[in-house]
């Protein structure tokens, strides 16, 4: 039996393929994306290659195993629904009786603010000797686009005339989305051959190869210039609903998580509070103190004051 998604890693046994292709069948009849279907298959077929048995004898220990193999939360949270979806289905067809995830809870969602990339980030990797690197981050950089975006991004889905283009990204949950190119981006990629931005041996690359480029050249997560991207954006223009759309994202409170706080929001706030510890005690009755406690030099402070007092003198009614 030919396996789908030929273009990745074959699974480990021709049963696999077997549930597996009958598994996505099932997700297309349910109406998900082909993007998450090609997604799960990868991480489902990754799955059973780590573990060298038969689908049918995996069991509970084994995916915990492979769910604590070291990696993040939010990977182990698609990990998790990927694997639980197959051995549903599983269940559905009578090809088993227990889910071996059935016992496991799904991990709760990392709630804590995630940092941006630093731009000494963004400067390391446009150093890079590898081209194709050079070209993800800048493309990170000025369209704040995922991984599994930047994989599918494609010469046919630049909009407009040099100097003025877009790009049409496919979004996440099959939605598209128009990003206006920055000119210097535009330029950067004006050279780039017909085709896959990041072509792999067959078709574009898988979105894992664009974080592991991404990691190795920086330090940093495609995610954390991501967040560098909305953050930039958010503190260009102060409007989060921009954000919203330049982002792709479906909710506002999800764009919110990304207007990260590095304390210079709060730093004015912070110096009327330090202005108002110094001059709550000082009354009227000392209005010299009172411009000392703003910085004002002393001499500058009582030349004030004393031309207040002049004036007050010879205009009785401004008291």
């Amino acid at each position: 039996m030919a396996q789908l998604f030929a273009h990745h890693r074959p699974p480990y046994s021709q049963e696999w393929i077997m549930w597996l292709d009958a598994w996505c069948t099932d997700l297309k009849i349910r109406g998900c994306s082909p993007r998450t279907i090609e997604n799960w298959w990868y991480i489902v077929s990754a799955f059973g290659r780590s573990r060298r048995k038969a689908p049918s004898d995996i069991d509970m220990s084994d995916a915990i195993i492979w769910l604590s193999r070291g990696v993040s939360n939010s990977t182990i949270r698609s990990d998790w629904s990927a694997a639980h979806s197959f051995y549903d289905f599983a269940i559905r067809s009578r090809w088993i009786e227990v889910n071996p995830l059935a016992e496991i809870p799904m991990v709760k969602r990392e709630k804590r603010q995630q940092l941006p990339a630093p731009q000494e980030a963004v400067d390391k990797g446009l150093k890079s000797p590898d081209f194709r690197v050079r070209r993800l981050i800048k493309l990170f950089d000025d369209t704040g686009v995922r991984r599994t975006e930047a994989a599918l991004c494609h010469t046919k889905n630049f909009i407009g005339e040099r100097g003025e283009r877009a790009l049409l990204v496919h979004g996440k949950g099959g939605k598209d989305r128009t990003v206006p190119l920055t000119q210097a981006l535009d330029e950067f990629l004006w050279e780039i051959e017909d085709g896959w931005f990041f072509p792999g041996r067959v078709g574009h690359v898988h979105p894992d190869t664009i974080y592991d480029w991404t990691v190795k050249a920086t330090g940093w997560s495609p995610h954390a210039f991501r967040r560098k991207f909305g953050l930039d954006l958010y503190r260009a223009t102060g409007d989060v609903r921009k954000v919203q759309l330049a982002l792709g994202h479906e909710s506002l409170a999800t764009t919110q998580q990304y207007i990260f706080n590095t304390g210079e929001e709060v730093r004015d706030a912070i110096g009327a509070l330090s202005t108002y510890r110094r001059n709550k005690d000082i009354g009227a009755a000392d209005p010299a103190a009172l411009l000392r406690a703003f910085r004002i030099p002393a001499p500058m402070a009582a030349f004030i004051v004393e031309t207040i007092r002049e004036e007050m003198q010879r205009q009785p009614s401004l008291l």
